[in-house]
C-alpha cells in the first residue's frame, strides 16, 4: 500500500495513519526519537523514548530515556524490557 501525501504530513499523522492501518491503540504503540523532528512523534504513541543523545528538548516530552544511538541504545532497552 502506497502512503498518500499530505501537505501537512508529519512523523505523528504517519504514526496516526499506521496505528489506524493495523487497529492499534495509541496506548499499544512506543517511539524511539533522538531528534526533535521526533517530538510529535513521541507525542502521538503511549510510550515515547528518546535517546541520551537526545536535545533537553525531546527528552522532555519523552517517557522515559535509553542509552545513546552510537552505543546500540534501541537494542539494549528492548532487550532488558524483554522485547527481544
Amino acid at each position: 500500500m502506497l502512503a498518500k501525501k499530505h501537505s501537512n504530513g508529519g512523523k505523528g499523522i504517519a504514526i496516526d495513519g499506521m496505528l489506524d492501518f493495523y487497529h492499534l491503540s495509541k496506548e499499544e504503540a512506543m517511539a524511539f526519537g533522538d531528534g526533535n523532528n521526533d517530538i510529535e512523534m513521541l507525542q502521538a504513541v503511549g510510550h515515547g523514548i528518546a535517546m541520551q543523545n537526545a536535545s533537553e528538548e525531546l527528552k522532555s516530552v519523552a517517557d522515559e530515556v535509553c542509552g545513546d544511538v552510537a552505543e546500540d541504545g534501541i537494542y539494549f532497552y528492548c532487550k532488558e524490557h524483554g522485547l527481544i
